[in-house]
Order: structure tokens, then C-alpha cells, then sequence
């Protein structure tokens, strides 16, 4: 769907659709690199962005496709300085861009189970 009806009068509405568009613009910024991902699962599509030098942290997106099923994410993290990982989830029902907490990378592993139809950012803390 669209991210922000505009009307005649000027007046505009944000849609549903802002906050999965919002997932992603937050996540990667100017001078940031995307880094590579590798899923294989294709209901759980990654999208991932390295600092390079910039003030921004790592950031990574998971998003589960599936409209039904939750699923479990077992996350390998290479070359990240980052050690915890706060997120931000939207669902398109009653989660908008929500903080969801931290979540630690334990000897490059962080674990997550995405909820149906979802959209998860991941930005370097520590």
C-alpha cells in the first residue's frame, strides 16, 4: 500500500505502509555500505547495512513474509563491533515501528523468532 496519502487540501494521513518503508530508511544512511546476507528460508528475506566509518551503527532487517506462521531466526553477526542489537517491529496491525528491546549477540549469534507478516530493524548498540 502507499505511505502517506496526501488529499487536495493539503491535509495527508500516514498509512500502514509508512512503517515497513520506515524499517528500511532508518537502517541504511548516507555512507553506510549494504553488507552482504544470505537467508535459506525465502519467507525470511535480510537486508544489511555496515557503518563504514560513519557515525550510524550496523543495522540489519529481518522480515518474515509468512502471513500466518511465526518463525524462529537464528542470526550469524560478522564483522560487527556490536555485541547487543536494540529493535524496532512492525506488523501492520498494532505494532508501528515499535521498540521491541535488546537482544545480544552471543558469540555471533542472536536469536529472534519474527512474527507473521513482520519487519524487524536491528541497530548496533555496544
Amino acid at each position: 500500500g502507499c505511505a502517506i496519502r496526501v488529499s487536495e487540501d493539503g491535509s495527508y494521513e500516514i498509512q500502514p505502509g509508512y512503517y515497513f518503508y520506515k524499517q528500511v530508511s532508518r537502517a541504511g544512511q548516507p555512507g553506510m555500505k549494504v553488507a552482504w546476507t544470505m537467508s535459506m528460508d525465502s519467507e525470511l528475506p535480510v537486508i544489511a547495512f555496515s557503518s563504514d566509518g560513519t557515525k550510524n551503527t550496523d543495522a540489519f532487517v529481518v522480515t518474515n513474509t509468512n502471513l500466518t506462521r511465526e518463525k524462529p531466526v537464528d542470526l550469524t553477526v560478522r564483522g560487527s563491533r556490536s555485541t547487543k542489537m536494540k529493535a524496532f517491529r512492525t506488523n501492520g496491525k498494532d505494532e508501528m515501528y515499535r521498540d521491541i528491546g535488546e537482544f545480544i549477540i552471543d558469540h555471533g549469534k542472536l536469536l529472534y523468532t519474527a512474527p507473521p507478516n513482520s519487519v524487524t530493524t536491528f541497530f548496533g548498540i555496544e
